[in-house]
């Protein structure tokens, strides 16, 4: 090819890619809001996905044992069944059967692709699944955008800004990717509720036109159609998980047509159907039906047995919310804007008569909703910061509302100001370049707090939780499931990890020993497994319990184990040396 000829071709490929440039950027420019809510989502999934690949240690164990431990033992045929996935327990007879199988089907289907396809499991597989819980973690952002715009009637201000603190919050951007059900149904929740809430606008517009009755009759059982849909689904993740069901209630106390029977009655028939279909997979599963949700309900209030988790005070959730002084600023501002908007709408109704009753909801609906959820989670005894995960974004919501109305407030004094200042210097000096630097500012500003922002958040999130005993622990039997000679594994936990299939991913012997701070036991227990050692030849434990029984490294070497790994210096992996 000619040099003539290959100039030729480059320009072509740089026109078409430039003109195709120049669409892009004409869509999103015509488009700001959808700009805005992609550009948050992709911010939120890179930092979502990271987090996910990067942090492989469980703030609570119910992220492995009720899910993706449950799942590689249906896909592959091998892993630990907790209590709660038991077909009977003689001592506790209603803590058995007391999960739905649903959730954990959910992470069979990448497993299953990376069976059939033949996936390496550890190298490819793990990563899809936290990657996918990094992409559904992301969702928080434009699902809490479209849900606030939709509550508030279309108030942009109030959507933008909701759906930005919730990106760069520390309380929920490190916990969002996580793989328990109170935490990843939540995006799915809000992306249903507004659907709802759109189906009903919809019915009411085509109620409201009386012409053309067949078309309005068409289009009012499509309506109906999908708000039985709509509460099908809602009726699953509640049947997975049923303390949901106070969540839903929070939601809709301010906006849920109360008078209209037949939306109730799609409603109640939707959830029926969901009862229906978790009723079949439990009989499928356990070969009992509706068991699961009868079980949980047994388990944790008839007899209240949730306690055996672990016992919290009833300001538990209070004393977690003002342990953060920025926290505490951020509450008593959202309290102070509360009051004076409600002042002043009572003050505007006394004086001119006017009401303004969806000011009052805007305001009041997220707090209010934020407080029947950490209340009534208060009372049971057991506490987990998961139970209030709703709660706590709602006060997010209440915090982003409330700065809006403050800002809107004092807005257009700032602006007159500024439109003063900007008038002064451009009678100095050329308008249009003082205009190009302002804007060139203000974006980089705007640029420099997002980055700084996510920078900030990230490491604060990070340091709010102790899960890298856990990860290192995570990723030593992802090691040792690799390797071609292990027949078998203890393992020293802080924490139960339920042995932990999902990551070893490899049928050998996994005991667990929970909490063993006996130092002068150390010695035996050791001894005992290395008389085992054709079938527990690795040994894996943190620096933790190093702290907690220090004799734990000479007894292992005394025994025949050496150092064989380790994993950032905070998990040890020792291996039986059969030549010894």
């Amino acid at each position: 090819m000619g040099q003539e000829k290959r100039k030729k071709l480059f320009k072509q490929v740089f026109v078409s890619f430039h003109g195709l440039g120049k669409r892009v950027f004409r869509f999103f420019v015509s488009r700001r809001e959808l700009s805005f809510v992609l550009l948050l989502t992709i911010i939120s999934a890179a930092m979502q996905i990271s987090f996910s690949l990067s942090t492989w240690g469980t703030i609570h164990p119910d992220e492995i044992f009720q899910s993706l431990e449950i799942a590689h033992d249906i896909v592959y045929g091998y892993g630990t069944i907790p209590p709660e996935f038991q077909e009977s327990n003689p001592l506790i007879p209603s803590y058995a059967k007391s999960r739905s199988f649903l959730f954990p089907i959910i992470f069979t289907v990448p497993m299953y692709l990376g069976k059939l396809f033949g996936w390496n499991y550890w190298r490819f597989t793990i990563p899809l699944i936290r990657i996918l819980l990094g992409i559904n973690g992301s969702l928080l952002a434009p699902s809490t955008y479209v849900l606030v715009k939709r509550y508030t009637k279309g108030k942009r201000a109030f959507a933008s800004a909701s759906a930005l603190i919730i990106v760069f919050s520390p309380l929920l951007m490190f916990s969002s990717f996580r793989s328990v059900s109170n935490i990843f149904f939540v995006p799915w929740f809000f992306f249903i509720i507004t659907s709802f809430w759109k189906t009903l606008e919809n019915l009411q517009r085509e109620n409201g036109d009386e012409s053309q009755r067949k078309l309005k009759m068409s289009k009012s059982f499509r309506s109906y159609l999908k708000i039985i849909v709509l509460s099908f689904f809602i009726g699953l993740i509640i049947y997975i998980r049923i303390d949901f069901i106070i969540g839903l209630i929070a939601t809709l106390v301010f906006k849920f047509p109360y008078k209209k029977i037949k939306v109730i009655a799609c409603n109640f028939f939707g959830l029926g159907l969901a009862a229906l279909f978790g009723g079949l997979v439990d009989f499928i599963t356990y070969g009992d039906f509706l068991i699961s949700p009868i079980q949980w309900f047994r388990y944790n209030v008839l007899e209240g047995l949730s306690s055996i988790h672990g016992v919290e005070p009833v300001t538990f959730y209070l004393d977690s919310l003002f342990s953060y002084i920025p926290l505490i600023i951020f509450l008593v501002f959202c309290a102070l804007v509360m009051l004076g908007t409600i002042v002043y709408t009572i003050y505007r109704f006394i004086k001119c008569k006017e009401k303004n009753w969806i000011l009052l909801r805007n305001i009041c609906g997220f707090p209010t909703a934020s407080i029947i959820i950490i209340a009534l989670f208060s009372i049971p005894s057991h506490k987990e910061f998961r139970f209030v995960y709703l709660g706590f974004i709602y006060l997010h919501v209440s915090l982003a509302i409330s700065l809006s109305l403050f800002f809107q407030v004092f807005s257009p004094k700032i602006s007159a100001y500024s439109t003063k200042l900007f008038t002064k210097i451009a009678r100095k000096t050329e308008s249009a370049e003082i205009s190009r630097i302002f804007n060139i500012t203000f974006l980089t500003l705007i640029l420099l707090l997002i980055v700084s922002g996510g920078v900030i958040s990230s490491y604060q999130g990070s340091q709010m939780y102790d899960w890298k005993a856990y990860d290192s622990l995570a990723r030593s039997l992802w090691y040792v499931g690799q390797k071609d000679d292990s027949n078998g594994v203890l393992l020293f936990t802080q924490g139960s990890l339920m042995k932990s299939y999902f990551y070893l991913h490899k049928d050998i012997p996994l005991d667990e020993l929970v909490n063993f701070w006996e130092s002068f036991q150390i010695r035996k227990t050791i001894k005992d497994y290395a008389k085992e050692n054709e079938t527990f030849n690795y040994v894996i434990f943190s620096i933790y319990q190093i702290a907690e029984t220090p004799y734990i490294v000479d007894a292992l070497n005394d025994y025949n184990y050496v150092l064989n790994h380790s994993i950032n210096e905070i998990a040890f992996i020792y291996k039986y040396n059969q030549t010894t």
